[in-house]
């Protein structure tokens, strides 16, 4: 019987993506959540596959005694400590289209939060002492988007979304 590889996750991504990783074991944290540096350390001598959102360095992969492949979450390698990736043999690749509608719809988020004001007005609520007439109409409504056109500038990956 074949041994089934063991993938790990380090973040709670959305495992829409990990679909075609069946009949593979699969280990990733609660959804939102990320393991911790000491969780990582102690399960990593034990995988096959690693994907990582975010920083993965030389200590890290150090632990990796079986790891055959990095795959990076992500557009870029950044936080990847390639040369030591290289020095142990391990290829690392990377799945741009992954982040591409969140960074879209993160683009938009903030434009609405700006023009309309809401982190600054979050701010403001949570301070002591706010009152309820700082946030008369008007004053805390931000710019009417009515009228205007929003959007990414560019037409690449994400401005297309």
């Amino acid at each position: 019987m074949t041994q089934l590889s063991k993938i790990l996750v380090t973040h709670g991504v959305p495992m829409k993506h990990f679909g075609m990783a069946r009949p593979h074991e699969v280990i990733y944290p609660e959804p939102g959540k990320a393991f911790s540096r000491d969780e990582l350390l102690r399960q990593l001598p034990d995988c096959d596959a690693v994907v990582a959102c975010g920083s993965f360095d030389r200590a890290l992969l150090a632990a990796c005694a079986r790891l055959t492949l990095l795959v990076c979450y992500g557009a870029g390698y950044d936080a990847i400590d390639i040369q030591a990736a290289t020095e142990l043999h391990i290829p690392v690749a990377c799945v741009p289209d992954s982040v591409t509608e969140a960074t879209a719809e993160l683009a938009m988020a903030q434009l609405l939060a700006v023009t309309r004001r809401v982190c600054e007005m979050d701010r403001a609520l949570r301070m002591p002492g706010s009152t309820k007439e700082w946030f008369t109409m008007g004053r805390a409504m931000g710019v009417s988007l009515d009228g205007m056109t929003m959007g990414i500038v560019g037409m690449g990956r994400i401005g297309s979304r």
